[in-house]
């Protein structure tokens, strides 16, 4: 006795199935498409010929007329590193760490009547130190930077701390001081070179929030 064979399956009930299977595959890419088109576009990079003030989401005043100590006062290893400036006969040294913390890399002083401005990366430990031939006060240098890149601002200006330049490309101008020598050395040679030297060890500690 044979088993009777059954018809395959077909007519309208598969049909539909095979429309709704498509209609599905259809959402879904029509779904998938919406997502990606919505994606938000990525920001644009800023460059500097650009968008100078927005290119420094940080700015911060130089430290001004900072606190020093007379050598002999001075509690600091030999081995310190400190940056050497002199100017008219007077000595000052400054402790090249001092400048490491976000806010200090800018110090704007005077030495007897000399504007003496000194600029440290420590990033790269790119040393500037500016003058100008107006006498009496600070140099009004302020510092900025993003992308790990240190900008000087002077007035409404930004420059380069490693070169000087503008940072608006193909503008020729530079900062408007000139370089004054210095001299990166350890805290013992710059001491016995210039016993009466004076010594800027840093800014204050910050006071707490009470």
């Amino acid at each position: 006795m044979s088993i009777p064979k059954h018809p395959a399956v077909s007519g309208p009930a598969t049909g539909g199935f095979r429309l709704a299977a498509a209609a599905l595959a259809a959402a879904c890419i029509v779904v998938a498409a919406l997502v990606w088109l919505s994606q938000p576009e990525p920001p644009p990079t800023l460059t500097a010929p650009d968008q100078p003030m927005m290119m420094t989401p940080w700015i911060t005043p130089g430290i001004r007329l900072p606190s020093v100590q007379k050598a002999g006062e001075a509690v600091l290893p030999d081995e310190t590193l400190v940056i050497g400036v002199a100017v008219g006969g007077k000595y000052r040294a400054y402790r090249v760490e001092a400048f490491h913390p976000i806010s200090a890399h800018v110090v704007n002083d005077v030495i007897g009547e000399t504007p003496i401005s000194v600029t440290y990366c420590n990033l790269t430990e790119c040393t500037h130190v500016f003058t100008d031939k107006t006498l009496g006060s600070p140099l009004e240098i302020n510092l900025g930077g993003y992308l790990r890149k240190m900008f000087l601002k002077v007035g409404d200006e930004f420059y380069f701390q490693d070169s000087g330049a503008s940072i608006v490309e193909n503008d020729v101008a530079t900062i408007p001081y000139a370089t004054h020598p210095f001299e990166k050395t350890t805290w013992k040679k710059w001491k016995d070179a210039h016993p009466d030297t004076e010594l800027y060890m840093g800014p204050p500690p910050a006071k707490p929030i009470p």
